[in-house]
């Protein structure tokens, strides 16, 4: 559930000004969805570890580089797509992994807690960027660095939860089955 929580706490404090992004590029959300395919059979490949430390790392530096440097390091347009890159990274290795932890009978329960847990972690994120946030009369917005050294350090404590989980999930699936005794 923490890992849940963190990896949509972090997103939604910072995703909300990504809209403005793509509008102002005439970027397409479909151009995007491409991606998924691809990093779903790198999570499989490399692990989710890796995997998500690999997207984890490129939110870190898209955040930084673009919401608390200034000028930012990219164009509007480099860090939309760097920032949605990064996301897709991270959430791909996270489901991928997650995937794997419920056994089949408790799969429909992991799945509503996941999402409870997400949605509350969208709430959270929402709230709270909004309370940091400051709208100046002219439009300026006050906050915003405080808010992405948040998303900064809850972004970075993904790759520990990924580790301690894809490490759970390797130590039961390499246990052998143990199965009941016949009845006779």
């Amino acid at each position: 559930a923490a890992v849940q929580f963190v990896n949509i706490l972090d997103f939604v404090m910072v995703m909300p000004m990504g809209p403005d992004f793509a509008a102002a590029l005439g970027i397409p959300s479909s151009r995007l969805g491409l991606i998924g395919g691809s990093y779903t059979a790198a999570a499989a490949r490399f692990g989710s570890f890796r995997v998500g430390t690999a997207g984890t790392l490129l939110l870190t530096f898209t955040i930084f580089g673009g919401f608390v440097l200034s000028p930012p390091l990219l164009p509007v347009g480099g860090i939309f797509v760097a920032f949605m890159l990064a996301m897709s990274l991270r959430n791909v290795a996270y489901n991928t992994l997650t995937s794997k932890v419920p056994r089949s009978g408790e799969r429909a329960r992991f799945m509503s807690i996941q999402s409870a847990v997400q949605h509350g972690a969208s709430a959270a994120g929402a709230f709270f960027a909004a309370q940091l946030l400051t709208e100046l009369p002219g439009g300026a917005l006050v906050g915003v660095e405080r808010i992405a050294f948040i998303a900064i350090g809850l972004t970075l404590t993904l790759p520990a939860f990924l580790f301690a989980v894809e490490s759970a999930v390797r130590r039961r699936t390499a246990q052998p089955l143990v199965t009941a005794p016949e009845l006779q």
